[in-house]
């Protein structure tokens, strides 16, 4: 007879747990035996247990395993990691594992089990994490990983200085800082690579599973380390520009950093949706269900979400639009960014028996990407932010949930559209510099009241939305238009005779290369138009930007956004660049819904 599940108290936080049966074997070669047992995660003191972390893999090659002498199947992979956890642990240590110890077709159970992965993570004795079987190269690779931690040591004062060294800015502000030192001469780069090619690494439910940890311990076959050293080594190799070594950038290695900068928190949901892109997960819910443990439910933000996971009812558009207004009642409307250069990857495919559901446009697509070969733009960054007003973001309830109301000051619209920027012009210099003369050219004609001088350098800065390639202002900045001089008179066909003032911008800073120019541009204005306002000012948009378009700051964006009448609404187009409304400081009074 096969196993039945017995259900769960959700009242008293009860998870099930597996024993092997003493003095049954746990080779391949004949059933996994287990005794399966109820323990609640509100008993004092709490039940000692390890958890499993580990890569689900596929589900077409299955295998059947005793629980409490009733067959049950499984896939393999799960099979598999069931005999890793009872060979590394003792008898007496049951382990969890989430493909056996809840009940995979029973879909409420697993939504409430699933809203409980902190307390499971966070209450276990220690997380096992299997990251597969070992290589020919597997213990070079983790001698390499444990000289990076050393030089990483070494370099920041045993770590004291580390985040000063990783690290530039403070806050929201900062930004990541790269060194052009070297990595150890003894790492293996080949060792390196197969052992971050492991799926465990990309895959978004391990996020939290070793940031909740009281202990992770990796295990690559028989070989082991610490998760700690894994990420921190990640995160140096990062530092370093590891892809300078080896030739290309790895996406195991890029994941581990990304999750090592989780590691000491976060500050609330909007936090965490910048950083599902990068992770892979089988049901894309849980692009959001699998980050919610990371927020203490004690803290102001856990507080505030009120997200079930629902595997049963939820459409794709559900799940998302909550998790995008939780994000947005915290304070921030960055997810209003987010949802606008979101593209779907080049092998996405409709998703089986999921339904989708229309998405509003302040609604991120989480299971997309940033991809600027299909039209993501770069992100504009604030100087101090525009919505310093005395009030905080209010998203007012209307009783549609695909409806978002917010206050905000319509400033102004969009007049004439000058050029665009897209990705492949970015590519050619030649290209670039074409499109920046005939928008120059429109400029010219449709602006007065400004010298030629002054306007250039207004030109440029928004050209880059006011940044240079490391986020550092450059609108008054005389060396940058000097770059930008050059960088026209080397690639636009214009010579010093012809533009007095170009060539005036490079006397005034001979040192400027152009590589500073076309640095930002490439970093700042990827798939974006350059506009003028209907009052005369230079701002840069989304592609999609349109004359018409209404230029609003809205309450609680650190930037502008474009937006578009639809019907008696607003569909959001994108942020944007627009001089002078970069760092104001606007009245109370002004705000409007």
């Amino acid at each position: 007879m096969d196993y039945q599940y017995q259900p769960l108290n959700k009242f008293e936080k009860v998870i099930r747990v597996l024993f092997r049966c003493h003095g049954h074997s746990i080779s391949r070669k004949e059933p996994l035996q287990c005794k399966v047992k109820h323990f609640s995660l509100l008993d004092t003191p709490p039940p000692r247990y390890a958890a499993i972390s580990y890569s689900w893999g596929s589900s077409k090659s299955v295998e059947r395993i005793l629980l409490d002498g009733r067959s049950i199947e499984i896939s393999a992979s799960a099979a598999g990691v069931l005999r890793f956890a009872f060979n590394a642990e003792d008898e007496s240590m049951p382990v969890w594992v989430d493909a056996v110890c809840i009940n995979q077709f029973d879909k409420e159970e697993v939504g409430h089990q699933v809203g409980m992965m902190r307390d499971v993570y966070t209450k276990a004795d220690h997380v096992l994490v299997w990251l597969g079987e070992s290589d020919g190269e597997t213990e070079a690779a983790l001698q390499s990983i444990n000289d990076i931690v050393t030089q990483c040591r070494q370099s920041t004062k045993d770590l004291r200085t580390l985040d000063e060294t990783l690290w530039g800015g403070v806050g929201a502000a900062r930004w990541y800082l790269y060194s052009d030192e070297a990595l150890p001469d003894s790492c293996n780069w080949s060792a390196l690579r197969a052992f971050f090619a492991a799926h465990w690494f990309t895959r978004l439910w391990p996020v939290q599973e070793v940031c909740l940890a009281k202990v992770a311990k990796c295990f690559r076959g028989k070989h082991s380390i610490q998760w700690n050293d894994i990420a921190l080594a990640a995160r140096w190799l990062y530092h370093r520009k590891y892809w300078k070594a080896v030739g290309s950038r790895l996406r195991g290695i890029d994941c581990a950093a990304e999750v090592f900068d989780n590691m000491r928190g976060v500050n609330g949901l909007y936090e965490l949706l910048q950083i599902c892109m990068y992770f892979d997960a089988t049901d894309p819910r849980d692009k959001v269900y699998g980050l919610l443990g990371m927020i203490p439910p004690t803290s102001a933000q856990g507080q505030k979400i009120l997200l079930e996971p629902d595997y049963k009812d939820a459409s794709l558009k559900d799940v998302y639009a909550a998790a995008a207004r939780c994000a947005i009642s915290e304070g921030s409307l960055t997810v209003l960014k987010r949802a606008t250069w979101m593209r779907p990857p080049l092998s996405w495919k409709p998703y089986n028996n999921l339904e989708i559901g229309d998405f509003p446009s302040w609604v991120p697509r989480l299971d997309w990407a940033w991809d600027p070969s299909q039209g993501s733009s770069s992100s504009i960054n604030a100087f101090t932010g525009v919505s310093n007003g005395t009030r905080p973001l209010v998203a007012e309830e209307i009783g549609r949930p695909d409806i978002l109301r917010i206050r905000g000051l319509p400033a102004q619209a969009v007049d004439i559209v000058c050029g665009s920027l897209t990705f492949d012009i970015l590519q050619i210099r030649g290209e670039l510099a074409k499109a920046i003369k005939n928008a120059w050219g429109v400029i010219r004609r449709h602006t007065g009241g400004r010298t030629t001088s002054e306007l250039l350098m207004v030109f440029a800065a928004t050209i880059c939305a006011g940044q240079d390639a490391n986020q550092g202002r450059i609108d008054h900045d005389q060396a940058f238009k000097a770059a930008f001089a050059r960088f026209m008179l080397d690639h636009a066909g214009i010579h010093k005779a012809d533009d007095p003032v170009l060539a005036e911008c490079i006397l005034e800073s001979q040192d400027a290369t152009s590589d500073e120019f076309t640095d930002a541009a490439f970093e700042n204005s990827m798939n974006r138009c350059i506009f003028l306002s209907n009052e005369g000012r230079l701002g840069l948009g989304p592609l999609e930007s349109q004359p018409g378009d209404l230029i609003s700051v809205l309450f609680g964006s650190d930037v502008p956004m474009i937006l578009r009448k639809h019907g008696p609404y607003w569909r959001c187009i994108g942020d944007a660049y627009v001089e002078g409304l970069m760092d104001v400081s606007l009245p109370d009074s002004s705000w409007k819904k």
